[in-house]
C-alpha cells in the first residue's frame, strides 16, 4: 500500500484504468463520493501511456486488454457493495412483491 501523501493518479475512466493496467502498472481502488475510482503512482511513465492512451498511439493486445477490463468492472462493482452495503437495502425489488 502507498503512503497516503504520494502523489496520486485518478481516474474513475474504466476503459484508460485497463489500458494502465495491461501496460504493467498496478492500481488501487477507492470511493470518491459514490464513484469507485482506480488509483495509480503519478509518474512519468504513467502520464506518457494516458498521453499515448488520449493520442490513440499506442496498441495492446486485445484479449489481455479485455481480461483486464472484465476483472476490474468484477472487482468494481464488488468493491462498490461491499463499501456501500445500505445501497442493497434501499434498493426496492422489482418483482413486486
Amino acid at each position: 500500500m502507498r503512503e497516503e501523501n504520494e502523489e496520486e493518479f485518478k481516474t474513475t475512466d474504466i476503459f484508460l484504468a485497463s489500458f494502465i493496467e495491461v501496460s504493467g502498472i498496478p492500481h488501487e481502488m477507492g470511493m470518491n463520493r459514490s464513484f469507485v475510482e482506480f488509483r495509480f503512482p503519478a509518474t512519468v511513465e504513467l502520464f506518457d501511456l494516458v498521453k499515448k492512451y488520449n493520442q490513440n498511439s499506442t496498441t495492446v493486445a486485445i484479449a489481455e486488454y479485455i481480461a483486464v477490463l472484465r476483472e476490474l468492472k468484477s472487482k468494481m462493482y464488488g468493491f462498490k457493495t461491499s463499501s456501500r452495503p445500505e445501497r442493497l437495502e434501499a434498493v426496492p425489488s422489482s418483482r413486486g412483491l
